[in-house]
């Protein structure tokens, strides 16, 4: 299979205020979606125990999210991703991909990353390399099986 930019096309984004705007979003607490991408954008663990000043740092970042990202974990781009970064989809992903979190509930499962606007979110956000849109197509190339310096 030839892979192309429309790779990305599996990635749906969203405005926070959208999720917001929704009591459940994809079968999760709306809530529970934007604190927990706002804890991991924070710099913290989801399993961190917080402190009142780290609390007020995550309500920050929850009342600051402007775009949020989602592909579906059984993708072509998150298998591509797992093999771009060397690591394993289930836990491992979530490392490399910005303020990235899992879902697992549902019939389907989720990766929902932290985004923002004015620059290369794939290249950025996504591929977590320079913003300048380099990345985004030496991923399509690494797809493809060419050899890519990252």
């Amino acid at each position: 299979m030839k892979f192309d930019d429309c790779i990305y096309k599996e990635i749906t984004w969203f405005n926070a205020d959208e999720i917001v705007e929704h009591e459940t979003f994809d079968g999760i607490d709306s809530y529970e979606l934007l604190r927990n991408l706002a804890t991991l954008e924070a710099g913290y663990s989801l399993d961190d125990r917080l402190d009142d000043e780290a609390v007020e740092r995550v309500e920050d970042e929850e009342n600051s999210l402007i775009c949020v990202g989602r592909f579906r974990f059984d993708s072509l781009l998150a298998e591509g991703l797992a093999e771009w970064f060397k690591c394993d989809r289930y836990d491992d992903l979530v490392k490399h991909v910005r303020s990235c979190w899992l879902s697992r509930g549902g019939d389907d499962w989720y990766f929902y990353f932290v985004t923002g606007c004015g620059y290369d979110v794939i290249s950025s956000d996504l591929l977590g390399c320079d913003a300048d849109g380099g990345a985004r197509r030496k991923f399509v190339d690494f797809l493809n099986g060419e050899e890519v310096a990252r």
